[in-house]
């Protein structure tokens, strides 16, 4: 069975934070920042996370993908 990982709505959380308690690459965050799936803020070097935004990007139904081919 795995693990049960517990973000809290109120919590802040880095970008480091988030890919160790989601098993995601850090490009996986940037990825979704950019896209506007995923909200966060920028504070000196380091991306904030708020607990809430977390939960909203894990939420939401997948976009579906554009496939191109070259």
């Amino acid at each position: 069975m795995p693990n049960t990982i517990t973000i809290h709505p109120t919590g802040i959380y880095t970008a480091d934070d988030l890919c160790a308690m989601l098993d995601v690459s850090p490009a996986t965050l940037a990825e979704a920042r950019r896209a506007g799936d995923l909200r966060a803020t920028r504070k000196g070097r380091r991306w904030i996370y708020l607990g809430e935004w977390v939960l909203t990007w894990l939420r939401a139904t997948p976009r579906e993908e554009v496939r191109r081919d070259l």
